[in-house]
């Protein structure tokens, strides 16, 4: 299963930034917070568009979880979040149906 997160794009550009640390002094309080969500939650976020700089897809992250209850509670940590726009559990990928 996977959560995507869609993240503010000030803290999309610092996650994508070379020298991605929680330590780093000049990371902002919103990307230090994700770092800790995902400590707490022991997942780690992922660009669903590695090096993209383009500002529709930068912001696009995701996390794989193993199942349903894992991704909800995922998805409420991650809400909490200042730096997270909206993060919910991709569907299914589904056949097209009939006409």
């Amino acid at each position: 299963m996977r959560v995507v997160v869609v993240l503010q794009a000030q803290t999309a550009q610092e996650m994508q930034a070379p020298a991605r640390s929680s330590a780093s002094e000049s990371a902002s309080a919103q990307t230090v917070d994700l770092h800790v969500a995902e400590g707490e939650m022991g997942v780690s976020l992922t660009p669903m568009y590695p090096g993209q700089s383009h500002p529709s897809l930068a912001p696009f992250y995701f996390i794989d979880v193993a199942d349903q209850a894992t991704a909800e509670k995922v998805v409420a940590r991650f809400m909490q979040s200042v730096a997270v726009e909206a993060a919910y559990l991709q569907p299914d990928a589904e056949l097209p149906g009939p006409p």
